[in-house]
């Protein structure tokens, strides 16, 4: 069983992650001491997104893993910290929103979705398990959502800001979007440039400081007891996929 009680939250210094190795701030993580396993090249996937480890794995508790067909290689490694490892039995489809099927954003007990075209298993194992599914319309609710604790998200989808709004108590910051990088354009989403590496700090994965909204994210994650760290010295914070961890002390 992993240490990590609640996905995404980790209340120790990180010691397990499953994020695209190939950038700055995986080699930084590594000189940290923390075990780094890189995602698995997706071809049939758009380019942009081959090595995103939120679209390949999801966590939904410290026991319950899910994992596409696809990537199917990276079971072994997580049955190492995990009792149940789901493989997706149906292949992945290239084209959006069927490409998202693992892309789900989960809070506390919430898990922020497109409910249409998520893994079938997925939704009804959340719902045994009393998961509140809410579904957003927006198919990259991982990659649109920076998780800052359990009661508080930051968001660049007017979408998930409202429906976090509308259905949770959860505290939410909507920022504009754009000001990431994706294959050499701003198009990259908040929540793939970012992931907490410790209880108290939120990593990201090239400059923040340079975002147009830095200053509001700073103050947002401080006031819920958070501070920023930047993972390597790119001049835009990179949308890599984010980062799956799946360990901690």
């Amino acid at each position: 069983m992993s240490n990590l009680l609640l996905p995404n939250l980790p209340n120790k210094k990180i010691t397990h992650i499953i994020m695209d190795c190939n950038n700055k701030a995986a080699l930084y993580l590594k000189e940290m001491g923390v075990s780094v396993i890189d995602t698995v090249c997706i071809n049939k996937l758009p380019i942009y997104e081959r090595t995103h480890a939120d679209m390949q794995v999801l966590p939904i508790d410290d026991e319950t893993v899910f994992v596409l067909k696809e990537a199917s290689e990276l079971a072994k490694i997580l049955e190492e910290h995990y009792g149940n490892v789901i493989i997706c039995k149906d292949d992945i489809i290239r084209t959006y929103p069927f490409n998202t099927a693992l892309n789900c954003a989960v809070i506390q007990n919430n898990i922020f979705c497109r409910e249409d075209f998520v893994y079938d298993e997925l939704l009804w194992t959340a719902e045994d398990y009393g998961f509140n599914i809410i579904d957003t319309q927006n198919g990259y609710a991982k990659c649109s959502t920076a998780i800052v604790t359990g009661n508080a998200l930051i968001t660049d989808s007017k979408e998930i800001e409202r429906r976090a709004r509308e259905e949770t108590n959860i505290d939410v910051l909507e920022i504009c979007y754009g000001g990431v990088s994706l294959l050499d354009t701003d198009r990259g989403y908040i929540g793939g440039c970012c992931f907490k590496i410790d209880k108290d700090i939120l990593a990201f994965t090239g400059k923040i400081s340079n975002h147009p909204e830095y200053e509001n994210i700073k103050s947002f994650c401080l006031n819920h007891g958070v501070f920023i760290e930047e993972l390597s010295d790119d001049e835009r914070p990179v949308d890599i996929g984010g980062g799956v961890i799946i360990d901690t002390e």
